[in-house]
Formats: C-alpha cells, sequence, structure tokens
C-alpha cells in the first residue's frame, strides 16, 4: 500500500515538471520602481508618512501564489486591453483599514485586532480608490518596457473567488511591505505570465541601466557638484612628428623647427579629449592668454539628450 503522503510529494513533483518559470530580469526592476513610486504617491494620498519595500519576488503556480496570499486579504482583478489574459493586486485588511481611518481623518494609530470578516461596501469602495492608484503607479514603472494602461475590473474579498488562471499556470508574485503612519500592512501583485505574453521579449531582457525614479532634487545636486568641480586643461600648441634618427642627434643649442606661424591656434585638452581651440596671446599684464575660437565638445543637441536620460 502505498504513502498517501509519498503520492503528494510525486504529484508536486510532476506538477513543478510541467510548470516553465521563465525568468523575466525587467520585472525586478518595474517592481523596485513601482515601490519608489507607489510610496511617493500613498503619501500624497493619505498625507502621512509611507514607505514601501519589495519583501519577496518569486515566480511559482497560481495556485502557490495564492496560498501566499493572507487570508483577510482584497484583490481587485485588473485588465490591460493589449493583455490575453488578467491580474491582481492585493491589500491585507492592516494597510486597507489604516488608509481607510487616516482618510477619514484618523491618526494613522494602531488598527484593530485582526477579523475575518468581510469587507463593508465602503472598504471595498476605498480598496478600488486605491488599487486604481497602485495600477496607476504601475503603469507608469512598466512604461520603460511599454506603453500600458490598467483598470479595474472588479473587486472580490475571497481569494478562493480570484479565479483568473489554471491552478499550474505559472505567474510570478511581488509582495510588498507598506509601513503607513504607525501601521505596517502588505499589498501584492499576482501577476501570471499569459498576461504578460504581448511584452514576454521586453521582460526577458538583461537589464544594464537606466533611470530609476524622478528625483530632480537629487539631479540638481549632482550637477551642481559636477559644475563645481574642477578640472586640469593642457594647451598644446603644436604637434610634430621626428625621426628617431634626428632625435638621437639633438644636442644642447640643437634648433628645432616646429612650422608654427603667428595666427597658429592651440588646442585644448581635458582628459585626453579635445575641448576647445585658440589663439594664444599677452595680456597688457604680460601674462599668456587663450581666446576660444572653436568648441570641439559634442553638440549640445546630444548634451540636451544626455541630461533627459
Amino acid at each position: 500500500m502505498r504513502d498517501p503522503h509519498s503520492e503528494a510529494i510525486e504529484e508536486q513533483i510532476i506538477a513543478q515538471s510541467m510548470t516553465n518559470f521563465e525568468r523575466l530580469p525587467m520585472l525586478d526592476v518595474i517592481f523596485e520602481r513601482f515601490g519608489l513610486a507607489f510610496a511617493a504617491a500613498l503619501k500624497s494620498f493619505t498625507s502621512t508618512v509611507a514607505d514601501v519595500e519589495l519583501s519577496k519576488l518569486i515566480s511559482t503556480t497560481y495556485a502557490g501564489a495564492l496560498r501566499e496570499l493572507p487570508e483577510n486579504c482584497l484583490l481587485a482583478i485588473a485588465r490591460e486591453q493589449g493583455w490575453d489574459a488578467s491580474f491582481a493586486v492585493g491589500m491585507d485588511g492592516d494597510f486597507l483599514y489604516a488608509a481607510l481611518d487616516l482618510m477619514l481623518g484618523g491618526r494613522g494609530g494602531p488598527t484593530a485586532p485582526k477579523t475575518t470578516r468581510g469587507f463593508t461596501a465602503i472598504e471595498r469602495r476605498i480598496g478600488q480608490t486605491l488599487a486604481e492608484l497602485m495600477l496607476r503607479e504601475l503603469a507608469s514603472s512598466f512604461r520603460q518596457v511599454a506603453e500600458v494602461q490598467f483598470e479595474v475590473e472588479r473587486m472580490e474579498g475571497s481569494v478562493q473567488l480570484a479565479s483568473i488562471s489554471k491552478p499550474i499556470s505559472p505567474c510570478v508574485l511581488a509582495n510588498f511591505r507598506v509601513k503607513l503612519g504607525d501601521t505596517q500592512g502588505r499589498i501584492s501583485i499576482l501577476l501570471p505570465h499569459l498576461a504578460v505574453e504581448p511584452i514576454r521579449p521586453l521582460l526577458a531582457k538583461v537589464f544594464f541601466g537606466d533611470r530609476l525614479g524622478a528625483d530632480q532634487g537629487w539631479r540638481d545636486h549632482l550637477q551642481e557638484r559636477i559644475t563645481q568641480s574642477n578640472v586640469k586643461l593642457t594647451a598644446v600648441l603644436h604637434e610634430v612628428e621626428v625621426p628617431l634618427a634626428d632625435v638621437l642627434g639633438w644636442t644642447i643649442g640643437s634648433t628645432l623647427d616646429l612650422h608654427v606661424g603667428l595666427d597658429h591656434e592651440a588646442t585644448v585638452f581635458c582628459s585626453g579629449e579635445p575641448v576647445f581651440r585658440g589663439a594664444t596671446g599677452r595680456r597688457q599684464n604680460g601674462a599668456v592668454a587663450l581666446r576660444i575660437t572653436k568648441d570641439l565638445t559634442p553638440s549640445k543637441e546630444a548634451l540636451h539628450d544626455l541630461a533627459r536620460d
């Protein structure tokens, strides 16, 4: 007689072998960006200190992802018109009750003891508003790979009713810790692979670098520090090639003809790169000076494009 426990393990192994957990590196970047963006949006929405941190990102089956969600969880089933399937964003009771308390004039203190009751109509309505806020920031984070627009299809107060994919279908689950005032809650994004199939090749690319967030203050600070830095400039009047045999024949008193006229311009280098050309001369105080006549740096359009990036 076979052990039922062994049979259950075998079934799990078979199910795992049938599931293709394709690596989608760009989702890591998108969810990190979403955490930063949603924290700023939540702070503005609730008028209190908010912090959002990605705590867990796993690839699993849809059934396994549902088991990771808390029991007391309000789910928003969402969709993008160009995608073939829906996905879900979830909010646990602690986060939802804290946001509701702040929106109704509370101070963001500890929430009431946990309960397994269903969500009321007003809690569902506030939850949908928060879900729409999450989806707006998530869409903004996705736009570095594709232009998307998400909308809420329906709200579900039970995990069992959120049937948007087959139990063994591969999906990605992202859990975020949310600190809102003195309360810590949790939000989740459950993204079936089938939903992102239209942009899967873009998500599968390895990410090498891009802008993260839109902190203009940090950019201004970095630009200010760069413009205040000191650099070493070298003015080269002329360069000639001379045979080594002639160089070996030089002695003290030898005269070198550089073939430089009075109107010959010098080239100014910075870190080995040419930046200007200029005419040399002397000021009234006797100091040697150089008047810039040509800019050798990249075009202004290219610099503006670099600044926008």
